[in-house]
């Protein structure tokens, strides 16, 4: 009899650390007869794990110090058919790692095996940042609200974290909260590590800023640290303009378009109504005193 053969693929083949992806097998019969399985064993490479429940196809394995061990009995894979099944796994651990498929049919016919190898990154810390409020006068504060967030079951150390900030704004001094005061350097805040982000939190930070002129002035977050990767973040500040005010001696002057004489006009009739509440006034006062 022709031997059965097997294939794994991975999709996504690449993932970040503690991502999930899943993985196809498929055992083809090329033959006249039928096939009777008995076994199909996945050896899972160290750090990558099987995620509990997520077969499609076969029944649930058993999960052992190497592997996966599929229990084949009452499986038949047809002549000229296939068989095909799908799983889950996921891995902390970054690197590339390389599964195998091997199987056994009741006939002992040869079944050839296979394998798929899976990249795994490194585990990502990502920065959340915002202002509060995230519109001001140029001449206000504002404060940035950012962390660094570390979703993995372990702790990770940066190395530093750094705020680069855009022309238009500066750092109150001594305004930090939740690191330590960081250092100036040109126009970007240096926080030294070792900074501790501890597994599955939220390191949260604040510093508070001046604005000097009006934009839409972006803020970029970054930092390192080792065995992951720190994904950069940007916050915008919206700053508006001062309103400049008006000399009032503007107003009595007659523009080409008659524009000043009609605000004059209605300054004139304010003061004038002003007047006439004061006159009514008065007389009420008086008739009051009769």
């Amino acid at each position: 009899m022709t031997p059965l053969t097997t294939s794994l693929a991975i999709a996504p083949s690449s993932i970040v650390a503690d991502a999930e992806t899943t993985v196809t097998a498929r055992i083809e019969n090329t033959n006249d007869d039928a096939q009777d399985l008995s076994t199909v064993t996945i050896a899972l490479p160290a750090g990558v794990t099987y995620v509990a429940g997520s077969t499609v196809g076969l029944p649930e394995p058993t999960v052992g110090a190497t592997g996966l061990v599929f229990d084949g009995t009452g499986v038949e894979i047809a002549a000229d058919g296939a068989l095909q099944f799908t799983f889950k796994v996921t891995s902390s651990v970054a690197g590339v790692h390389t599964l195998n498929l091997s199987a056994v049919v009741e006939s002992r016919v040869d079944v050839t095996p296979s394998s798929a190898q899976l990249t795994v990154g490194a585990p990502e810390l990502p920065i959340v940042s915002t202002f509060d409020p995230g519109t001001v006068t140029a001449g206000d504060r504002s404060t940035l609200v950012a962390g660094v967030l570390n979703e993995h079951d372990v702790d990770f150390t940066l190395d530093e974290l750094v705020v680069t900030l855009p022309a238009g704004a500066t750092y109150v001094a001594g305004s930090a909260d939740g690191l330590p005061e960081p250092t100036m350097s040109g126009s970007t805040l240096v926080f030294a590590g070792p900074i501790l982000v501890e597994a599955d939190s939220l390191l949260p930070f604040i510093i508070e800023v001046n604005t000097t002129a009006p934009g839409a002035l972006v803020f970029t977050l970054a930092g390192t640290a080792a065995g992951a990767n720190v994904l950069n973040s940007q916050a915008t500040l919206n700053v508006e303009a001062v309103l400049a005010k008006k000399d009032p001696s503007e107003l009595a002057q007659t523009g080409a378009d008659g524009s000043n004489a009609m605000a004059l006009g209605a300054i004139a009739g304010v003061l004038l109504l002003g007047s006439a509440v004061a006159v009514s006034a008065a007389t009420l006062r008086r008739n009051a005193l009769k």
